[in-house]
């Protein structure tokens, strides 16, 4: 029996701060993580620029959220450095292809993607004064193409005269002048460019050239969250949260509601137990954005 006032008033302080403390451990226990790694701030490395670092960003740390445990993005111009930091001392990175192990084995050793995508990048065609169906890559043979550096699913694939800048906004400027015909871009990076100089006259060409899911990678040593992080991320899914990124960063271009219908004819990448039927690819020299 506590007979002191000041001991008694004591206990009902520690008390209420057990409260407010114990859910939270509790909660992270929960979902199986140890209460150590509840006051842990993840880090995820990306050489994505806006919109998509910022997408990316939300949608990481909400999923990290749902398991009550913390993550951050942190930006590395480029791509190639920051798969390897990744790989060699952060905690993961933001968003890779699905075959990415096979395109670049040795900056992947320790990595593990979670299955589900953390977001699906559409590959468009745009273009000031020409207007053609995008049937597939070999419809770009014939102009002048542009793209970014870095972006070796570009760099191999696109055929004909192609002109490689280091960024997006560099190629919308060129597109505004007419020194090229086309340019091939991720809609997201393309349309917020447009957006940010201006442009009134550039168009998106339809259907899209490709359709490829992203996922998020962990380091091996946090093996144990992949299946937990696949699971909210399944969840924010089905709960319409990684529907359009247009909803998380607005941007110009063809309205999202619009989209579907430019997937038909679009080639769509393969699913992840495809993988092992994609052709060999080799590692880039110079930085690579997969």
């Amino acid at each position: 029996m506590v007979r002191s006032p000041k001991a008694f008033f004591f206990l009902l302080l520690l008390a209420g701060a057990l409260a407010v403390l114990l859910p939270r451990t509790g909660a992270a226990a929960d979902h199986g993580v140890p209460a150590a790694h509840a006051a842990k701030t993840y880090t995820f490395h990306t050489a994505y620029e806006t919109p998509i670092r910022e997408i990316l960003a939300g949608r990481i740390k909400e999923a990290f959220a749902r398991l009550d445990l913390k993550a951050e993005l942190l930006y590395t111009p480029s791509s190639q450095r920051a798969l390897m930091r990744a790989n060699q001392e952060g905690d993961g990175d933001a968003a890779r292809v699905t075959d990415i192990k096979e395109i670049a084995p040795a900056h992947t050793a320790n990595l593990i993607l979670v299955p589900e995508p953390i977001m699906i990048m559409e590959l468009a065609v745009y273009s000031k004064d020409l207007a053609f169906p995008v049937t597939g890559w070999q419809a770009l043979q014939n102009s002048h193409n542009g793209a970014r550096i870095g972006a070796k699913i570009l760099e191999k694939n696109i055929p004909g005269k192609t002109t490689f800048l280091p960024t997006t906004v560099q190629l919308v400027r060129m597109l505004d002048a007419g020194r090229i015909d086309t340019m091939v871009e991720w809609k997201h990076l393309a349309e917020h460019a447009i957006r940010s100089v201006g442009s009134t006259e550039i168009r998106q060409l339809t259907p899209l050239l490709k359709v490829q899911p992203f996922h998020l990678c962990l380091h091996k040593k946090h093996a144990a969250l992949v299946p937990k992080l696949d699971k909210v991320i399944r969840e924010m899914k089905e709960e319409g949260l990684l529907d359009d990124g247009s909803k998380e960063f607005a941007y110009t271009g063809v309205p999202s509601d619009q989209t579907a219908g430019l997937y038909h004819g679009a080639e769509v990448a393969p699913a992840p137990d495809q993988c092992a039927n994609l052709p060999p690819h080799s590692p880039a020299t110079s930085g690579f954005e997969s």
